[in-house]
């Protein structure tokens, strides 16, 4: 039995970071990609940090550089799993929709991690599960 959007918004308290264990390095004259795991996927993103120790777990800010329209690159997920992985040279990132302001401001929770991103022409209902279709995305570890 699945839980609700309620419930599992409970399941995942908030900590705003994290955990990943960096799975390999590539640093070329540009910018640092990284591949990575989690508990709920795996995935890579661009490193905002000096460059980091494959194999080693860090706790990391999730930052998804994209604009979101609902019903383009946002939707209901029918599934209250939280998830993350590599789909069509792009993300799949499924969470917790848990506040969407005025100004078009959305806070995610995805298995604990809280990120921040631009969320257009949402109307529905709060807590909702929802996928997101991103295109970037970066990491940086905390504390830095």
């Amino acid at each position: 039995m699945e839980s609700s959007p309620i419930e599992s918004f409970y399941l995942y308290p908030a900590v705003e970071t994290m955990e990943v264990i960096l799975e390999s390095v590539i640093i070329d004259k540009k910018q640092i990609i990284v591949y990575f795991s989690t508990n709920i996927g795996t995935a890579t993103a661009t490193w905002n940090a000096p460059p980091p120790i494959t194999g080693e777990k860090y706790d990391v800010e999730l930052d998804i550089n994209d604009e979101f329209v609902w019903g383009e690159n946002a939707h209901y997920e029918y599934s209250e799993n939280h998830s993350f992985y590599i789909e069509n040279g792009g993300y799949s990132i499924s969470g917790t929709l848990i506040s969407v302001g005025a100004d078009d401001t959305a806070v995610l929770n995805i298995a604990g991690s809280i990120v921040m991103f631009s969320l257009v022409g949402y109307a529905g209902i709060i807590p909702a599960h929802i996928t997101l279709k991103a295109k970037h995305l970066s990491i940086a570890p905390t504390g830095i």
